[in-house]
């Protein structure tokens, strides 16, 4: 539950994604499910019942940092689109550190949202 939650934190949040982790959780008993108004992200707490059965999560789209959008399918990185790709190479590269830290920041959450 705590890499969902790292996940989480990490992409833009809206309505929809707090939507998505009910989705996500029905076989659990939500306790809390809101947005964390302190932080970029969610605050969850939910209880396991005693006479847990796995519920089906083929039918959900989710996240995926590769493409930046919600998808069904696990993308390869090739079908990353080209600025995000681009960005990612930039972030990883030597010239990074001779960029400007706002640069860096801005490109940062450009590939994170």
């Amino acid at each position: 539950m705590k890499n969902i939650l790292k996940c989480a934190e990490n992409i833009c949040m809206s309505q929809p994604v707090l939507e998505d982790m009910e989705k996500i959780f029905t076989d659990f008993k939500i306790i809390v499910l809101k947005k964390d108004h302190q932080a970029l992200g969610i605050l969850f707490k939910a209880r396991k019942p005693k006479k847990y059965v796995s519920a089906d999560l083929s039918h959900i789209a989710l996240y995926s940092m590769v493409l930046g959008s919600k998808t069904m399918d696990v993308p390869s990185v090739k079908s990353m689109p080209f600025i995000r790709r681009f960005t990612l190479r930039l972030l990883r590269s030597k010239v990074h550190g001779l960029l400007p830290r706002t640069l860096v920041n801005r490109l940062e959450r450009l590939c994170l949202c």
